[in-house]
C-alpha cells in the first residue's frame, strides 16, 4: 500500500471490461469514498461497462459470414489488427501517465498496459497490482468450449500456442501481483495461493431505480423462465430448450424466454418479467454475472455444471452463494424443481438478493480489494492450488473434453499440459483421456 492514507488512495482499474465487473468495481471504491477510474478501451459489444457503442473488432465481426468470403476474412483481419495496434499505442501512452496520477491498480487477468514490461517498473515504484482472472483469460485451453470446438476444425496446433501463452501470463501475473483473484474451478495453471473470486465477490449490481420486487402472482399457474446466453453454443442452450420440452411434457406450465445478442439494457428488462433463470449448462460458477444481476432482481438461478461436485470439497459453505447449481443430467430436474416449488423459489430468490445486495455490494467488494492492496488477506480466502483437482473445464460436454485431451495430449506430449507443478491435477486431466 501507497504511503498515502486510504482516503487519498487512487486506483487504476482497466482496461477491458468483463460483464460489468470492473465498471461495478469503479462504483463500490467511490461509494466508500476512495478515488478510482475504470479506463475500459475495448467497449463491449452488449453495452457493458457504461459503453453503447461497440469497438472496431466487435463492429467487423460480421464481415465473416457475408460473400465474397475471401474479401470479408481479410478486411476483418486487417480491421482486427489495425485496432489492436491503436489500442497498443492508447496504453504505451497511457502507462506513464497512469504511473503518476495513480497509486494502485487492479487490471484483468489478461490486460497489461504494455505486454507485461510495466510490471517490473510498477513494483519498482511501489504501485501494488491486483490482477483479477474471471474465467476464459486463465483456464487451460484445453479445458474451454471455446477452444476445444476450435481445434476440432483447424487442429490442436493453436490450442498448444494459446496453453503456453495463458500459462506463462498466470506464471507472469504471480511474479508481480500483490494479489491474484481467480475461481478455484479455471485455476489449473496456478502455483501459487491465490484469493478466492467467490470471497472477493461480483460488485455487479443493475442501476437501483430499475430494481423491482418480485412480481405478485398472475394466478394462472404459469410460471416464467428466462434465458439470456450471450454465446448460445457454449452454455448449452439446445439442452436448455430440450429440458424445458421434457418437463412441459411432465405436465409442468412453464412459459421459456430465451433472448441473445441483445444489448444489456435489454437482458435487464427481460430479468423484470422473469420468476427464475436458467443461466447455463457447463458453467464452473455458482454464480456468474447475469446470475448476479438476477439476484438482484430476487430472481432465483438455475445451474448446470460438473463443478458442482467438486464445490464442496474445494470453497468453504460460507463463500458459496445461493443457485440451484446442479451437474448437468440434472438439469430438468433442477428446471422442474424451481418451476414448481413456489416457497422454494421465493424464498431462494430472497437469499439470493441478501447475498449480492449485502456481501457482493459494490462497495462490499472494493472493500475487500482496499485490503488486497494493502496486503492485508485474511487466510480464508485464500486457495491453496495443489488441493485442486477439477478438470471438465466449462463451457462443453464431458464427452468432447475427454475426446479434445486425447487428441491434444497424443499430438504434443503430457508436457504441453504444463501442469508438472501440480501433480494431483496433471493425474485428473490424463484419467480423462481414453486409452
Amino acid at each position: 500500500m501507497p504511503n498515502a492514507t486510504r482516503k487519498q488512495l487512487r486506483v487504476f482499474i482497466g482496461i477491458r471490461e468483463t460483464a460489468g465487473y470492473f465498471r461495478g468495481l469503479e462504483r463500490g471504491f467511490a461509494d466508500i469514498g476512495i478515488n478510482a477510474r475504470f479506463y475500459n478501451l475495448s467497449p463491449n459489444p452488449f453495452g457493458y461497462g457504461g459503453q453503447g457503442r461497440q469497438s472496431v473488432a466487435a463492429r467487423v465481426l460480421r464481415l465473416r459470414d457475408a460473400p465474397p468470403r475471401t474479401w470479408r476474412a481479410r478486411a476483418w483481419a486487417l480491421a482486427l489488427l489495425l485496432n489492436r495496434t491503436a489500442r497498443s499505442m492508447r496504453t504505451a501512452f497511457l502507462l506513464p501517465w497512469a504511473l503518476i496520477r495513480y497509486d494502485a491498480f487492479v487490471l484483468g487477468g489478461d490486460q497489461r498496459l504494455l505486454g507485461g514490461l510495466e510490471l517490473p517498473l510498477m513494483r519498482a515504484l511501489k504501485r501494488p497490482v491486483v490482477f483479477v482472472f474471471n474465467g476464459t483469460d486463465h483456464r487451460p485451453p484445453y479445458l474451454s468450449g471455446r477452444w476445444i470446438r476450435q481445434s476440432e476444425v483447424v487442429g490442436t496446433q493453436r490450442m498448444a500456442r494459446d496453453t503456453r501463452i495463458a500459462f506463462q501470463r498466470v506464471k507472469q501475473a504471480e511474479r508481480y501481483a500483490a494479489a491474484i483473484v481467480a475461481l478455484p474451478s479455471s485455476a489449473q495453471f496456478h502455483e501459487l495461493p491465490f484469493v478466492n473470486f467467490l470471497a472477493a465477490g461480483i460488485p455487479v449490481a443493475p442501476n437501483p431505480n430499475a430494481v423491482q420486487d418480485q412480481p405478485a402472482s398472475r394466478g394462472n399457474g404459469v410460471v416464467r423462465v428466462l434465458h439470456a446466453p450471450s454465446y448460445p453454443i457454449f452454455k448449452g442452450t439446445e439442452v436448455i430448450r430440450r429440458a424445458v420440452d421434457d418437463i412441459r411434457r411432465q405436465g409442468v406450465q412453464i412459459e421459456y424466454r430465451e433472448i441473445s445478442g441483445k444489448p444489456h439494457a435489454e437482458v435487464l428488462s427481460a430479468l423484470r418479467w422473469a420468476d427464475f433463470v436458467v443461466d447455463q449448462v457447463y458453467s464452473d460458477t455458482p454464480m456468474a454475472g447475469f446470475v448476479t444481476e438476477a439476484a438482484h432482481y430476487g430472481k432465483p438461478a438455475v445451474i448446470g455444471g460438473y463443478y458442482a461436485r467438486h464445490l464442496p470439497q474445494e470453497v468453504p459453505p460460507d463463500h458459496v452463494p445461493p443457485s440451484l447449481f446442479c451437474l448437468p443430467d440434472e438439469l430438468p430436474q433442477a428446471l422442474a424443481t424451481m418451476a414448481t416449488d413456489k416457497e422454494f423459489r421465493l424464498r431462494m430468490g430472497t437469499s439470493a438478493r441478501q447475498w449480492v445486495t449485502e456481501r457482493w455490494s459494490p462497495a462490499a467488494v472494493a472493500g475487500r480489494f482496499v485490503r488486497l492492496l494493502a496486503g492485508e488477506i485474511p487466510d480464508e480466502w485464500m486457495v491453496e492450488p495443489k488441493n485442486l483437482s477439477y478438470a471438465l473445464g466449462w463451457g462443453v460436454p464431458e464427452g468432447e473434453v475427454r475426446r479434445a485431451l486425447t487428441r491434444f495430449v497424443a499430438d504434443h506430449g503430457v508436457e504441453a499440459l504444463r501442469l508438472a507443478h501440480n501433480p494431483r491435477l496433471q493425474q485428473s486431466v490424463l484419467a480423462l483421456t481414453y486409452p
